[in-house]
């Protein structure tokens, strides 16, 4: 039957499609809507001219199937943003297009908008339910670091500098000096000289930090150590110390009598409170200055307090009894006696080892509240996150029967990290936006996001957006068409993170940087980036904890950005959240496997989970495969990660070729997905439509072949439905 208003009903083409993200996209229509008569008119002029594009109006239209009762045929809004009117004469009109009626349009214009994750109030004010996921504090232990710790002699514009040493009487008995021609006695000298150099350093690579390094006067008081480390709660262990000094004490001629000689008994490498003796003893000449050099390399195994060099030194002095000079008389007894001391350019002592700062709290925000908090916030809480995938037994929101298998997941940022305090004293908050979160969620862990009834966004892997099931049957499809579907022809694919540290510490085992991969397929030409904003590096993330040693003023590059951090339950109580750090079968590529981060979320695992989507385009009669072409960081790294869930069968290397026989369950993960696309004409029912629309997500069987839905556009008038599905492999 004619439809009077709206105009051109009859031609109006809902369609469902699947997104970048996996999930149905809320229903679109781009057939204009008229209405042309007085009472749609002025309604839709009235609220436009009083609200504008923010104006609402539900549009819904059922349909009955012989007096059996109303069903929905199509419900949606009218867009105001595309609205217009026309004029002719007497006649008017206004058109616009039909979107979905929900909040989900809403949401998705808002996905850029940075959210409080600590504010229990929505955007229109609305108070939130709290949740203990969200800050909840959990402590981060201790990441080892390569660590130098280093004092070296420097002068400046390569000038010579000399240091005046004090030597004492050491007793009354006269010693005998037979250096020259003429015999003569005196009573000894004797020093202990402290060696020191005119600089200490504090540096994890090299680079000293500014407010760790600290200048030492060359001098002989043992109060002022020759290294030590100036860091609160730093436990430095397991390294080689090595000792390299080099120099000369020289004397002068005395009026009456002179040294004649000068030794070191003994000289010792002093670590805290363990003893090092150097074996041999150094000796100058009569009458010649003493030239030392000492090169020792120690293993040590605790470093704790100070490092000197002791010199216990002895010298013989003549001194003319009964010979008088021509100038005056010599006094019977000198009580001291001067000599100089010059150590040379280069001169160094460095202990190359380890080191750990103390585990410390930061607050952590779990991902699957994250998720929630932001959909609550934007939606006015008409909107929540439901996920098997990062959601436990005790989420704050949609409990699952079973922790996730990236359930144990949180983010923080590098100012909650460090325990930084703002100017007022308040904590430093946590924003983020769904598209960044989410953005770099899929590029770890290639989930997608859609929408289910009940208001609720469902966030799972990609799996789950291709189930087995089959939702309809089109028998005797008149035509159809099959084509490669180009956006599947990969060439390349790059994963990872966009930020780790570099320049800070010795990381040079630091493997959450990029790496590309490849396919076989020679006339590929798709390039794909997955790349993760979160910071998963576990230098990055020492870096930033210890930077609450370092003034607490001063800002850090790491303050505003966003990390990740991989959970386990605790090994005594599943109640306990803690960090999930470690990996095995290392094959000693990593300086401490016990200590590592976020192993689960290495670059080449997040390859393997976009696995069966990058390989979908590879010809059946090739062996699914992706080559590793080039990185960025350390690529060497072997492991195989800890934890519940963990991807790979055995331990693999982060730049080797990944395949079907890497995966732990192949099953799981390797979707049955191609590269080609079928599309077709098939007549279609409302209460068909309605079913699709439900259950997007399940296979389409198009005259026996399988597919998932991609496109479907329904034209209501003809009844007709266009088709368009991705093939199953």
């Amino acid at each position: 039957m004619p439809i009077q208003e709206p105009v051109k009903f009859d031609g109006f083409t809902p369609v469902i499609k699947r997104g970048s993200y996996y999930g149905i996209s809320p229903d679109q229509a781009d057939n204009e809507i008229e209405f042309d008569r007085e009472a749609g008119y002025a309604l839709l002029k009235t609220l436009y001219e009083q609200y504008g594009v923010d104006a609402e109006i539900d549009f819904l239209c059922e349909y009955t199937c012989d007096g059996r009762g109303w069903d929905e045929y199509y419900s949606g809004q009218i867009d105001f943003a595309v609205l217009y009117e026309e004029r002719y004469r007497n006649w008017c009109r206004v058109a616009s297009t039909i979107t979905a009626n929900d909040i989900r349009v809403t949401f998705l214009n808002k996905r850029d908008d940075e959210i409080d994750l600590d504010s229990l109030l929505s955007r229109s004010g609305k108070t939130l339910t709290k949740y203990g996921n969200l800050g909840r504090e959990i402590l981060l232990p201790a990441k080892t670091i390569k660590t130098r710790l280093e004092a070296v002699q420097k002068y400046p514009d390569d000038e010579v500098q000399e240091q005046a040493i004090t030597l004492y009487r050491s007793g009354e008995e006269l010693t005998k000096s037979n250096c020259s021609d003429t015999t003569m006695w005196g009573k000894p000298f004797r020093s202990t000289l402290y060696i020191r150099l005119n600089t200490a350093e504090y540096a994890e690579s090299g680079e000293v930090d500014e407010g760790l390094s600290i200048s030492l006067p060359l001098n002989d008081t043992p109060e002022q150590p020759l290294m030590y480390v100036s860091m609160p709660d730093v436990d430095i262990f397991s390294g080689k110390l090595i000792v390299d000094i080099s120099g000369k004490i020289s004397y002068e001629f005395g009026q009456c009598g002179h040294i004649r000689s000068i030794n070191a008994q003994t000289v010792k490498i002093i670590v805290g409170e363990t003893v090092y003796e150097v074996a041999s003893s150094l000796a100058g000449d009569c009458g010649n200055d003493l030239e030392f050099s000492i090169h020792e390399e120690y293993d040590v195994l605790k470093f704790e307090g100070n490092i000197d060099v002791k010199m216990d030194l002895l010298a013989y002095v003549g001194e003319a009894y009964g010979y008088i000079m021509p100038e005056e008389p010599c006094p019977e007894f000198f009580s001291t006696r001067e000599a100089n001391l010059t150590i040379d350019s280069g001169s160094y002592v460095r202990f190359d080892g380890n080191s750990q700062y103390s585990d410390t709290p930061a607050k952590l925000y779990l991902i699957h509240e994250s998720l929630s908090r932001i959909a609550e916030h934007l939606t006015d809480g008409a909107l929540t996150v439901k996920s098997d995938y990062y959601g436990r037994v005790d989420s704050d929101v949609h409990k699952t029967s079973e922790d996730g298998r990236a359930s144990l997941r949180a983010i923080t940022n590098g100012y909650l990290v460090r325990q930084a305090v703002m100017t007022d004293g308040t904590t430093p908050k946590m924003f983020v936006s769904w598209k960044k979160l989410f953005e770099s969620l899929q590029a770890i862990d290639n989930v997608g996001f859609g929408f289910e009834a009940g208001g609720v966004i469902r966030v799972e892997p990609m799996e789950f957006f291709y189930k087995n099931d089959v939702i309809m049957t089109c028998d005797g499809i008149n035509e159809h068409t099959i084509k490669f579907d180009t956006e599947s022809n990969i060439r390349s694919v790059k994963t990872g993170y966009k930020k780790w540290l570099s320049g800070e510490y010795n990381s040079i085992d630091g493997f959450h940087a990029t790496r590309e991969y490849h396919t076989s397929v020679e006339k590929a030409v798709v390039a794909k980036e997955y790349l993760s904003e979160l910071i998963a590096d576990g230098y990055a993330i020492e870096a930033t904890r210890r930077r609450q040693i370092a003034d607490n003023l001063k800002d850090w590059q790491y303050d505003n950005d966003l990390f990740i951090i991989d959970l386990r339950r605790g090994t005594t109580s599943d109640n306990v959240i803690e960090v999930n750090k470690g990996a095995t079968d290392t094959g000693g590529t990593l300086i401490d496997p016990d200590t590592i981060y976020n192993a689960r979320l290495s670059p080449a695992r997040m390859a393997m989970r976009h696995f069966a989507g990058i390989t979908r385009g590879m010809p059946p009669v090739y062996r699914r495969a992706l080559m590793f072409g080039a990185s960025e960081g350390y690529s060497t790294a072997r492991m195989r990660a800890q934890g519940n869930y963990v991807i790979e069968k055995n331990a693999i290397v982060e730049n080797q070729d990944i395949s079907v026989d890497d995966f732990f369950n192949a099953a799981e993960l390797l979707l049955d997905v191609s590269a080609e696309i079928m599309t077709f004409k098939y007549p279609i029912k409302p209460y068909e439509f309605r079913h699709i629309r439900e259950h997007p997500y399940g296979l389409v069987d198009a005259d026996g072949r399988l597919g998932w839905l991609k496109e479907l556009e329904w034209e209501t008038g003809k009844e007709t439905a266009n088709f368009t599905l991705i093939l199953k492999r």
